[in-house]
């Protein structure tokens, strides 16, 4: 190989390296093999997460996260597409978002295919999980309401 060509790789080579140094010092990743918020940065001995509940007529809350109650979305698309609701929950299409949500449940409840309660409506919250000790499991430490909706 040719001095310029070693030169070149070496080059290349110490400055990803340098990127690797930089991103772990600054607890950050920054390569787009990692697009999720959740692998980017240290949260500490919490992760908060955004999570939608049902309400029944009687004022219960259910975690609407059943993957036949939510079809055809899965989990984690319903989280990543309800989390724009944190950032600007005063908008128009937050009560058509929530109100779709509860129309396909309730079409699919109808139809036999989910064995869940009728619901009224909608309370989406920012859920904070944590554990004391890393032997211990994830436990709700706290909540927050983002929003509400009721249908009629």
């Amino acid at each position: 190989m040719t001095f310029e060509r070693t030169l070149v790789l070496s080059a290349a080579f110490l400055a990803l390296l340098l990127a690797h140094v930089i991103a772990v010092v600054r607890q950050r990743a920054y390569w787009p093999i990692l697009p999720y918020s959740m692998f980017s940065a240290i949260v500490g001995d919490q992760v908060p997460s955004i999570v939608p509940f049902a309400v029944t007529a009687g004022g219960e809350e259910l975690p609407f996260l059943r993957e036949d109650h939510i079809f055809p979305f899965m989990q984690t698309e319903l989280k990543y597409s309800l989390a724009p609701i944190a950032r600007d929950r005063h908008s128009a299409w937050v009560v058509e978002a929530l109100s779709d949500l509860i129309r396909r449940y309730e079409a699919r409840r109808l139809c036999g295919l989910h064995d869940g309660p009728p619901i009224v409506g909608m309370r989406l919250y920012t859920v904070r999980a944590g554990r004391a000790d890393w032997r211990q499991p994830w436990a709700v430490v706290s909540r927050q309401l983002i929003v509400e909706h009721h249908e009629g």
